[in-house]
C-alpha cells in the first residue's frame, strides 16, 4: 500500500496530473491504509489471546 503512496508522488512529480489530484490520490492511498491496519491489529490481538489459551491449559494439565 506505501507503494501506491509513492505511486502517486511520484505521478505527481513527473507531472501526470495536478497538485489536487495527486493530493486526492495520496489521500485516497492512506485512507485504505485504515481498515488494513485495524484488521492487522485485530489479528494480532487474536493470535496472542489463542497463545495465552494453549499456555493456560497446558499450565492446567501439568499439575
Amino acid at each position: 500500500m506505501r507503494l501506491i503512496i509513492f505511486s502517486a508522488h511520484l505521478s505527481g512529480l513527473a507531472g501526470l496530473f495536478n497538485p489536487s489530484e495527486t493530493w486526492s490520490l495520496k489521500l485516497t492511498a492512506i485512507a485504505a491504509l485504515i481498515p488494513e491496519l485495524i484488521a492487522l491489529a485485530l489479528l494480532a490481538i487474536h493470535k496472542t489471546d489463542n497463545q495465552d489459551k494453549t499456555q493456560a491449559k497446558s499450565s492446567e494439565t501439568a499439575v
